[in-house]
């Protein structure tokens, strides 16, 4: 813990904007409740916040809210949910309870907000969905459990509580080839002639744990409460990409989100179903974002300020993805200046890159 704490007090003195937790994840899932108040303590003592994946989004929920609420109260540091969601249809009463337990926090002085990309459908690494012990100790142990004989028949029963989400989940990248990359795991099994468990165990073994899965899994109303809440911000959840012959071979299935996210949100959200204006969908995409990261000089159309500027034309803004092709460039967008220097002109990029990394100050 003592390392710990030098480690995120360098780097946030250092220029860091904060301390990300994957808590969702293998390295993640096992740190303690007093272990994330002492990190949340050293955090606020330098200015920086929390961004935490929560580390439940199924039937534990809100209980995983829960724990992150309780950081932000305990250590007194301004936290960050990172793509707050239910995941599955018998979970998305949830939604609502936990953007409850959120707005209690607040109201007794908790400095809490979240992110939500304006999908149904996620994007996740295929092993989250197993049960924990099945991951207790990380990649190498979960491998190793899933090889055994005696604990496989576990396995499969536990994973077919989640046939609701799984059944017609694409298998979206893997780490050996694309031959089952595009298909939904209740397909393979179906064509093996074997169980849905027994698909999942073996694309995480030949895989070694690396696969993503994009799953149809969230309640659009969910969605729409998430993107309207007042200390929501949104996001994409993915890097961005540039399209070449290789990234379309590489990356054929990503999840669209992350060529069409913001295009997404003014399209549908504002310009279609008017669930947001457009002042505040532009906030929430710019502004807030910078304000939650702790970000001074970026985000407003503001004297001294970068000049970050976008234009668009709304008539012309279209999220040009699908699930099928998620690779595409979006519409509508004439003209971006990053630094006050043009990189898209007359919609075209002039391949010029003033970006900066960006530092607390």
């Amino acid at each position: 813990m003592v390392v710990m704490e030098q480690y995120v007090r360098t780097a946030l003195e250092g220029g860091a904007l904060g301390l990300s937790l994957g808590l969702g994840y293998v390295h993640g899932k096992h740190i303690s409740r007093e272990e994330l108040r002492m990190l949340g303590e050293v955090v606020a003592d330098c200015g920086g916040y929390v961004a935490a994946h929560v580390r439940d989004e199924g039937k534990g929920l809100v209980d995983a809210v829960d724990e992150v609420l309780t950081l932000a109260e305990t250590s007194q540091v301004k936290a960050h949910i990172t793509h707050l969601k239910a995941v599955g249809e018998s979970n998305w009463p949830l939604m609502k309870k936990a953007m409850e337990r959120i707005d209690l926090s607040r109201m007794h002085g908790s400095h809490i907000t979240f992110d939500v990309y304006p999908y149904t459908m996620t994007g996740s690494v295929l092993y989250t969905f197993l049960p924990e012990w099945v991951t207790d100790g990380g990649k190498k142990m979960m491998i190793g459990r899933l090889k055994n004989d005696n604990i496989v028949a576990q396995v499969v029963k536990e994973v077919e509580d989640l046939r609701e989400v799984l059944e017609y989940a694409v298998v979206a990248q893997t780490s050996h080839g694309r031959t089952i990359e595009g298909r939904s795991l209740g397909q393979i099994a179906r064509d093996r002639g074997v169980t849905l468990g027994e698909v999942v165990i073996d694309v995480l073994i030949s895989t070694e744990g690396r696969a993503i899965v994009l799953c149809e899994a969230l309640l659009e109303e969910n969605v729409v409460r998430a993107i309207t809440d007042p200390y929501a911000i949104i996001s994409s959840n993915s890097p961005g990409y540039t399209i070449t012959p290789s990234m379309r071979h590489n990356h054929g299935n990503i999840h669209p989100r992350s060529f069409g996210a913001f295009a997404r949100l003014l399209e549908r959200y504002v310009e279609k179903k008017q669930d947001l204006t457009w002042e505040t969908a532009i906030y929430k995409s710019s502004a807030k974002a910078a304000d939650v990261c702790g970000i001074s000089d970026r985000g407003r159309l503001q004297e001294g300020f970068a000049a970050d500027v976008l234009i668009i034309n709304p008539r012309e803004m279209k999220d040009r993805t699908t699930q099928k092709e998620p690779i595409a460039y979006a519409s509508g967008i004439e003209y971006v200046f990053i630094n006050g220097v043009p990189v898209i002109s007359a919609g075209n990029p002039t391949g010029i890159r003033p970006g900066q990394s960006i530092r607390k100050k």
